[in-house]
């Protein structure tokens, strides 16, 4: 008899400790702080009975477990892995739960560049920032700065800008409009003591807003299409002397004049196209209207007040040794130290930090820490895009003054450069959002320029960085 009791016995304490078993308390997961993150970030979990061992707990992010830094019975701390967005899962023991929301794996910027970089070799330097609400909120530079490939890039190298330098152009003639000496749609001609008519269409007034918006019907002329002075390579010393020789190569009345530096199309928006001769006679009309070199113009009036002081046209009044090298197109090989005739148009020096200042400025209304360069409503005039009938900018895009807005960047506001370096610097006034991205390579603007490889990631981080940020 008392054998079955002592069996019985057995049975009810097999029975009990399968019930005790069943009791464990399940994980309960309450909230993620925060609910989204790059790779490497450290984020919390809060909840319930996640117990005190992590070996007896698991933490996945969309089926890849993640690293526990820390634990307790109420919180988990884990180290987001390299993941796509998904649920988180906790598990332990043989119970699991599952977040109500997924988890959204953000885009890691700097790995981006670093694997953009990998994958295109030919490309040596990059640098990026990124400021929001008058702050740089990211910066970022990777690579290399010269052809031995043996000094780093970083934010604060100065890059040749090409076709970024424009802006400055705009900016410093809306300054002539500020002080109420530069009317806009006046012919400009009285503003520079030469007449500027298209011969084809000799009776049609050019204004600085044709100009401006680039509907002047001046062309962009190549080599061969006027003299060889316009695209000489000058030592970088020098300052140069922007009249007479715009004068002479604008009017038929010079021996040195080209018929191709004019179209064949009306003045005033038959056809909308780049100028870089364009922009280099509207350097010159601030100089006229200042009566100073548009270098120490530009200086006094911009760079100064902005606290932008790796910025300058003037090589000599740079830092060397953070200039980055310009690299060809072509090959490996770069460039030596150089200034253009058309330099107003292309050949401003600035780093990533630096033009930062001015981003914030143009965003903040044209004031900066106090100091202020432009009107807020010379901004909003430059600012003011319009879709042209007879477009051949690039990216189709619109255009303000000078400013464009590529079609495929809906919102953004900008420009590109691709000759000397590739760059591209956009803000969005809506989320009071800009950046800039410069490389030391010319001609990879299908990467760099709108649409372009790296500029989508770029966007879709930005993007990101508006919603979760």
């Amino acid at each position: 008899m008392r054998k079955h009791i002592l069996f019985a016995c057995v049975l009810l304490i097999g029975c009990s400790d399968e019930s005790s078993e069943s009791l464990i308390p399940e994980p309960e997961i309450l909230s993620i702080n925060p609910q989204f993150g790059i790779p490497g970030e450290t984020i919390i979990i809060q909840g319930l009975n996640f117990g005190m061992i992590p070996k007896d707990i698991e933490v996945q992010f969309a089926g890849v477990e993640a690293q526990i830094s820390s634990i307790s019975d109420e919180q988990v701390e884990v180290i987001v892995p390299e993941s796509q967005t998904g649920p988180i899962i906790i598990s332990k023991n043989n119970f699991s739960v599952s977040s109500t929301y997924d988890f959204k794996i953000l885009i890691d910027l700097d790995k981006a560049i670093d694997s953009f970089l990998s994958e295109n070799p030919f490309v040596p330097g990059i640098s990026f920032a990124m400021i929001r609400d008058g702050e740089i909120k990211h910066s970022y530079a990777a690579g290399f700065i010269d052809q031995a490939l043996t000094k780093a890039t970083n934010v604060n190298t100065v890059f040749k800008m090409a076709s970024v330098s424009k802006l400055m152009v705009a900016t410093a003639v809306m300054q002539q409009v500020d002080l109420g000496v530069l009317d806009l749609d006046e012919d400009i001609s009285n503003y520079l003591g030469f007449q500027v008519r298209n011969p084809n269409f000799p009776d049609i007034v050019i204004t600085t807003r044709m100009l401006l918006k680039h509907e002047s019907s001046m062309s962009n002329p190549i080599v061969g299409e006027t003299v060889d002075d316009v695209f000489f390579g000058y030592e970088p010393h020098d300052a140069i002397s922007l009249h007479p020789l715009i004068q002479d190569v604008l009017t038929p009345e010079s021996d040195i004049y080209n018929p191709l530096v004019w179209m064949n199309e009306k003045p005033g928006g038959a056809i909308t196209k780049n100028s870089n001769l364009g922009m280099t006679l509207l350097g010159y009309l601030v100089e006229e209207i200042s009566s100073q070199h548009f270098n120490d113009y530009t200086s006094q009036y911009i760079f100064d007040p902005l606290g932008m002081n790796e910025s300058s046209y003037f090589y000599p009044d740079l830092d060397q040794d953070n200039i980055s090298d310009i690299f060809r197109r072509d090959s490996g090989t770069v460039f030596p130290p150089f200034v253009l005739y058309l330099y107003p148009a292309e050949c401003l020096y600035t780093s990533p930090l630096d033009w930062s200042k001015y981003l914030s400025a143009i965003l903040n209304g044209g004031e900066l820490n106090g100091n202020r360069i432009l009107k807020q409503s010379s901004v909003d005039e430059m600012l003011d895009l319009t879709l042209p009938e007879n477009n051949q900018l690039p990216y189709e895009s619109s255009i303000g003054l000078v400013w464009r807005g590529a079609a495929i960047n809906t919102d953004w506001i900008g420009h590109t450069g691709a000759g000397l370096g590739t760059h591209v610097t956009e803000i969005n006034l809506k989320n009071n959002i800009g950046y800039v991205l410069m490389t030391n390579k010319g001609g990879i603007d299908g990467f760099i320029g709108p649409g372009g490889s790296l500029n989508v990631v770029v966007h879709q981080w930005l993007k990101e960085q508006i919603e979760y940020r």
